[in-house]
């Protein structure tokens, strides 16, 4: 378990041994000065922990060896934090700027700025569904967002340097990479027939 300490010089996160219910290590995550912790979230399987802190970053904390990663600076007040374990995307409401913040979990960097509603502060991520909830305190509503993953696809032809293959019978062969914490099903895969259109004229005069 995973504890912040909001008010404390230097600001800190104690690890709590849920075997024995003690803290076992407490982990500096800002500068000497008192600062004011706001949300805390982990991801089970990269064993990172987010901690957002004073307004202006977040911290990463390497949930093996209880060492910070690094600082992650992110603008607009970051205040709760919520982590997607499927996708390996943390999101942090920023209450100053009325905005969610997307951060990439492998690169540790913002990748993302979406607005919500008025005064952003409680998250939470659905890995199920892949929605994310936002609770605006200025507003008394919640924005319900759908998260968006990148799929790398490459194509390739094989030995041959066309990759329209009038021999293939319109068969082309795929390679549908996944990254880190995304597993591709090829079973689900499904793609749509396409109409055929006229050739271009240029590719005609090759083609004779």
């Amino acid at each position: 378990m995973y504890v912040a300490e909001k008010r404390a010089a230097p600001p800190r996160v104690s690890i709590i041994d849920g075997n024995t219910n003690t803290v076992s290590q407490t982990v500096a995550v800002g500068s000497g000065a008192p600062d004011w912790l706001g949300g805390i979230a982990v991801n089970t399987v990269t064993k990172r922990v987010y901690v957002t802190h004073d307004g202006t970053s977040v911290t990463v904390i390497d949930g093996t060896t209880g060492s910070v990663i690094p600082t992650i600076a992110v603008a607009g007040g970051p205040f709760g934090v919520a982590v997607n374990e499927v996708v390996n995307r943390v999101y942090v409401s920023l209450s100053g700027s009325n905005d969610l913040a997307i951060i990439n979990g492998v690169t540790n960097s913002v990748i993302d700025t979406v607005p919500v509603g008025l005064g952003p502060a409680g998250i939470a991520a659905d890995p199920n569904t892949g929605r994310i909830y936002v609770a605006n305190a200025g507003d008394n509503t919640i924005s319900v967002l759908a998260a968006k993953a990148a799929v790398d696809i490459d194509i390739r032809p094989g030995s041959n340097a066309n990759p329209i293959n009038p021999n293939s019978k319109g068969v082309i062969p795929v390679a549908i990479v996944g990254g880190a914490g995304l597993d591709v099903d090829v079973s689900s895969i499904r793609l749509g027939r396409m109409e055929p259109r006229p050739l271009m004229p240029a590719i005609l005069r090759a083609m004779t």
